[in-house]
């Protein structure tokens, strides 16, 4: 009798340790580019991060980086470029952005 009650726990427990299988994110297109910039100020770096957008159709894209790792959202038009300020007086002179951005 024992059996018939843990059947519907182990049940759930292999339910639970099924792996969850989730859309892989769309690449950023390759019209579009991004980088990094530590800039000098007189009290440390600002962080910025440049996205530049060659594409014929403006790009949404969500932007972070290691060390403010809050998302930021910004359209960029088309042919244009824009910075994004994400860190302002840090003591490092090093971050790494992440950047991914989709067409629309």
């Amino acid at each position: 009798m024992k059996i018939l009650r843990l059947a519907p726990l182990a049940a759930l427990a292999l339910v639970a340790l099924a792996p969850v299988t989730r859309a892989a994110p769309t690449p950023t297109p390759a019209c579009v580019k991004s980088w990094g910039d530590a800039r000098a100020r007189a009290v440390g770096y600002d962080h910025v991060v440049v996205i530049e957008n060659g594409c014929d159709k403006p790009a949404s894209c969500v932007v972070s980086t290691d060390v403010a790792p809050e998302p930021i959202h910004a359209t960029v038009a088309p042919k244009t470029k824009i910075e994004l300020t994400t860190f302002r007086g840090s003591p490092a002179t090093a971050f790494e952005p992440k950047v991914e951005c989709k067409l629309r």
